[in-house]
């Protein structure tokens, strides 16, 4: 009995001993992880091609941690979740944001990380709340793709479009469209002589204006000599009320007198015409002495 009670002790111990030594290095292990590296989410709205678990995620070009899981939104199908674990001495700020980068031709991808603004306040998980999330954004090279496929799809939507343009209808109008061109242009050539004979008179024209421009020059002028032929008569008209009307005045008064005086000879010749006939001379006695 006391050698089957201490095999079941040695097992007790045993199996104590085991259980103690993985609930340590359990501990040492959740320890680690959660003194040396942080945990983000990282949210794609574009498709994560060449993206697996264990990928790399570098930041400004340094390996720094790597993906942990991927899986679907369950709130919008349309994105991607990729939880990834970092250094955590990694400064990944609010404004920081991921890029999926392929990795040579190998067609496989890792997710690079932006260091944000110098200035942006750290990127912290909340007490007991999820991993923060990450902007994600595809490749370059998908990105292209996906517009390559737009541009497809958009091509082929033309193209389709053109095919039902050129129908036997729409091709007799566009011919039809082309002799009328034709005809249009034979027409402008024969215009070609009427449309030169309009330059010419164009020239004309402003020949024409370049003669009224001169005239209206020498019209200007000719108005400058009559404003000045008009101030000097201005002056003479001055001097004439100065001088000249006061010597006519006294003219007139001369001449007013000399009528007077005519008058009155003309007055004596009516009253006595004998003054106008000559006198008989008496005859002379001559006394002897």
């Amino acid at each position: 009995m006391e050698t089957k009670a201490n095999y079941i002790l040695i097992g007790a111990a045993t199996v104590i001993g085991v259980v103690l030594m993985l609930l340590f290095a359990m501990w040492m292990a959740n320890s680690e992880f959660s003194r040396g590296y942080n945990e983000y989410d990282i949210v794609f709205a574009d498709p994560v091609r060449g993206l697996a678990v264990g990928g790399e995620v570098r930041f400004n070009g340094i390996k720094v941690g790597e993906v942990r899981s991927l899986r679907i939104d369950p709130d919008n199908t349309n994105r991607v979740i990729a939880r990834i674990r970092v250094s955590s001495d990694v400064p990944v700020r609010e404004d920081s944001d991921a890029r999926l980068e392929p990795i040579g031709l190998t067609g496989v991808t890792l997710v690079q990380l932006s260091a944000g603004s110098p200035g942006a306040p750290l990127l912290q998980r909340g007490f007991g709340g999820p991993p923060p999330h990450i902007q994600g954004h595809g490749s370059q090279i998908d990105i292209i793709l996906a517009r390559s496929e737009d541009i497809v799809l958009r091509a082929s939507e033309a193209m389709a479009a053109v095919r039902d343009l050129l129908t036997d209808e729409n091709i007799a109008r566009v011919s039809h469209i082309i002799a009328n061109l034709e005809t249009v242009s034979h027409q402008l050539a024969d215009e070609r002589g009427v449309i030169t004979q309009s330059g010419h008179a164009a020239a004309s024209m402003t020949r024409a204006a370049d003669n009224v421009a001169a005239l209206a020059a020498q019209t200007q002028h000719d108005l400058a000599d009559l404003q000045d032929i008009m101030r000097n008569l201005r002056v003479a008209s001055a001097s004439v009320s100065s001088e000249t009307l006061p010597q006519i005045d006294r003219a007139a008064e001369q001449i007013a007198r000399a009528s007077a005086a005519i008058d009155d000879v003309a007055r004596n010749m009516r009253d006595n015409p004998s003054v106008l006939t000559p006198r008989t001379p008496r005859p002379t006695v001559e006394l002897p002495r």
